[in-house]
């Protein structure tokens, strides 16, 4: 393997989906987006889902305050769309919904490792 393969993921293909994310988690994958990680918002998200494909467990989160929800635009990998949408029939969580799970699980896992 060559260290860009090691590094970077191959090309694919993406598909822009708007998407309604809690504000809350947005502005925390923000400041690690310009603050830590040489990495887009996009980016991040896409790992997210990555990840949450790796739980043994789906939880629903709960938020003590109330959750704004924005909807922005993300440029998602078509092979994580496909997954999402399985994982939707199974589940019966909608898309965004479940994009929000990874999100949060993601950034539990970055409090963590701190």
């Amino acid at each position: 393997m060559s260290v860009f393969s090691l590094n970077f993921k191959p090309i694919g293909n993406y598909t822009e989906k708007s998407l309604r994310i809690d504000n809350s988690l947005y502005e925390k994958l923000k400041q690690l987006s310009e603050n830590k990680y040489e990495a887009s918002i996009n980016q991040l998200v896409n790992v997210a889902i990555e990840n949450l494909f790796n739980l043994k467990e789906i939880k629903l989160y709960v938020s003590t305050e109330k959750i704004d929800y924005i909807q922005r635009s993300y440029l998602i990998r078509d092979s994580l769309l496909d997954k999402l949408n399985q994982l939707k029939e199974k589940t019966g969580l909608s898309v965004a919904s479940l994009i929000n799970i990874a999100i949060y699980e993601a950034l539990k896992s970055e409090e963590v490792g701190k």
